[in-house]
C-alpha cells in the first residue's frame, strides 16, 4: 500500500489526479485502486510493458465534513476561502447537521469566525490558538466537563451549558440552526435531535461580531479531540442573511 497526504485540497472543488502505469516484463498482470479518504477513485489493471498516462478527475464531497476520525490528538480546521461579511444589521442564519459516532468520548467542534486566514489551526477543538480576534459556537462531547454547547467571543473553550433532552453524545443526526440578530446582538440556537424528535432553544445576549471581528471574516469549523476520542462530522451546511433566499457558501 502507498498512500500519500495532499494540502490544500477544498470541499467541492473539482480536481484532477494524473499517474503514469506500466506492466512489468515477464510479471503478472497487478490490479490496483485508487482511493481517497476511503472512497475508491478509480480502479487500473495495466497490461503494457509501455507506460501510459491515465488522467482520473473528482470532486471533494461538498455535503459531509469530518472534523475528527476516531484518532486521539486531533486537531482540524476547515475555512471558507474568502471572508464573509459581517453584517452591522439585520440577521443572518447559519444551519448544519451534526453526529458523533465511534466512541463519542471527546472533544468536540466549533463553527468558528477568525481573521487569522484559511490556515488557521488551534490546539484544543482546533480553535483554541488562532490568532487575532476569534469567536465560535462551541459543541463539547467530553464528559470532563459540562456535555452541551456555548458561544465564545475569545479565544477559550471548557465552559459550556446543557442542551437539555438533546444529547449531541447520543449519537443521533442534530440539527443545528443559528440566527444572529446583529441589531439585538443575540444567536438564537435551534437544536433538533432527528431521531428523537426532541428540541431545545437557547438565546446568547451580548454577541456583536462586528465590533469583534470587524466587517469581514473568515467563516468555518474546527474540530479536535484527545487521549478519548470520536468520530464527528457536519452535514448540510448554509448560511445566509435575510435578503438572501440560498446560502452564498
Amino acid at each position: 500500500v502507498i498512500s500519500q497526504s495532499f494540502q490544500g485540497l477544498v470541499l467541492g472543488q473539482h480536481y484532477e489526479l494524473h499517474f503514469d502505469m506500466a506492466q512489468r516484463a515477464n510479471y503478472p498482470e497487478p490490479t490496483f485502486t485508487v482511493g481517497l479518504d476511503g472512497d475508491v477513485l478509480t480502479t487500473q489493471r495495466p497490461s503494457s510493458i509501455n507506460y501510459e498516462s491515465v488522467s482520473v478527475p473528482f470532486t471533494l464531497d461538498d455535503t459531509l465534513l469530518q472534523l475528527t476520525d476516531g484518532g486521539n490528538n486531533e486537531a482540524t480546521a476547515y475555512w471558507y476561502q474568502n471572508p464573509v461579511n459581517l453584517p452591522a444589521t439585520g440577521e443572518f442564519t447559519v444551519e448544519f447537521t451534526y453526529q458523533s459516532a465511534g466512541d463519542k468520548a471527546a472533544d468536540g467542534i466549533t463553527f468558528a469566525f477568525q481573521n487569522e486566514g484559511i490556515d488557521a489551526l488551534g490546539g484544543s477543538l482546533g480553535y483554541v490558538g488562532i490568532g487575532g480576534p476569534t469567536a465560535a459556537y462551541q459543541i463539547n462531547l467530553y464528559s470532563g466537563h459540562v456535555q452541551g454547547s456555548n458561544f465564545v467571543l475569545d479565544n477559550t473553550s471548557e465552559n459550556y451549558l446543557s442542551t437539555g433532552e438533546v444529547s449531541f453524545n447520543s449519537g443521533n443526526p442534530i440539527q443545528v440552526q443559528l440566527v444572529f440578530d446583529a441589531d439585538q446582538q443575540t444567536v438564537t440556537e435551534t437544536l433538533t435531535d432527528t431521531v428523537l424528535l426532541t428540541t431545545f432553544t437557547r438565546t446568547y445576549t451580548g454577541i456583536d461580531l462586528a465590533t469583534v471581528l470587524g466587517r469581514h471574516a473568515y467563516v468555518g469549523f474546527t474540530g479536535g479531540d484527545g487521549g478519548a476520542s470520536s468520530t464527528q462530522t457536519v452535514t448540510d451546511f448554509s448560511l445566509w442573511s435575510e435578503s438572501q433566499s440560498t446560502s452564498p457558501i
